[in-house]
């Protein structure tokens, strides 16, 4: 399995971190996790087609996690894409995503190819989506709008990886990633602002090494920082290692892992 993260970032890019966006590699299947800018140019640059993307899964439609959908959708028409696209997203918000799509002229079928729509519900540890090379399950996840977190496993290896989404801390997450490879995990705050992130339903470094920790996960990797003056990302890896014992990363972004 590899990850890839096309994106590091929260809502607030910087220079050096877009939003936060994963690409994984599971077997011979390519799955995109959000969905932020330029997910077609992302791709290429890391030497893979995207044409060759089996399924989108987003976490919630918040802007920085979905605005790219419409352009990737595109440039896959552009490049004759012919196969059907799942897409899947929280079901509450059908609504709002059928909304965003139409107002770039987007339908279920997008000339060259459908596009395949599938809502999630409210469920834990549910599979979702399979094929002979990976299965995906979904997960409950607390944000400020209908969020949902994805389990990924590849067949072959049994290699497992959880990506949280926008998330406040909360004991789905702890379960859905038991054992995990790797969790990745929205780390939005430091602990000094620990307030906002209850505001605004997000976690701390140090409360996504709570997580982990208690999911006895292997590895963790903390992304959608937002990085406020002052900050640097060696003390999101310091709170973060105040709980969690295992392996931390703190990824660039277009930069990946191998598990």
């Amino acid at each position: 399995m590899r990850i890839h993260f096309l994106g590091t970032g929260s809502a607030s890019v910087t220079a050096e971190r877009d939003n936060t966006s994963i690409l994984v590699e599971a077997g011979a299947n390519l799955i995109l996790l959000d969905c932020g800018g330029n997910p077609a140019g992302k791709i290429l640059r890391l030497g893979y087609d995207p044409c060759a993307l089996d399924a989108i899964f987003l976490t919630h439609l918040h802007i920085d996690h979905c605005y790219g959908l419409p352009a990737l959708l595109f440039h896959l028409f552009l490049q004759k894409r012919m196969r059907p696209l799942p897409v899947f997203f929280p079901e509450e918000e059908m609504d709002l995503l059928n909304q965003q799509l139409l107002s770039h002229g987007i339908g279920e079928d997008v000339r060259t190819y459908q596009l395949e729509k599938s809502a999630v519900g409210i469920v834990q540890e549910t599979m979702i989506w399979e094929t002979e090379h990976a299965a995906v399950y979904s997960g409950i996840a607390r944000h400020s709008r209908a969020t949902r977190a994805y389990r990924i496993i590849e067949k072959r290896t049994g290699r497992r990886m959880v990506f949280s989404g926008d998330t406040h801390p909360v004991n789905e997450m702890i379960a859905l990633s038991r054992n995990v490879d790797v969790l990745i995990h929205e780390a939005t705050y430091l602990e000094s602002h620990a307030a906002l992130a209850t505001e605004y339903g997000h976690s701390t470094a140090r409360q996504a090494g709570q997580i982990a920790e208690n999911a006895r996960a292997a590895s963790l990797a903390l992304v959608h920082f937002e990085c406020p003056p002052g900050s640097s990302i060696q003390q999101y890896r310091n709170e973060a290692a105040s709980e969690f014992r295992g392996t931390i990363y703190t990824p660039d972004d277009m930069t990946g892992i191998v598990l």
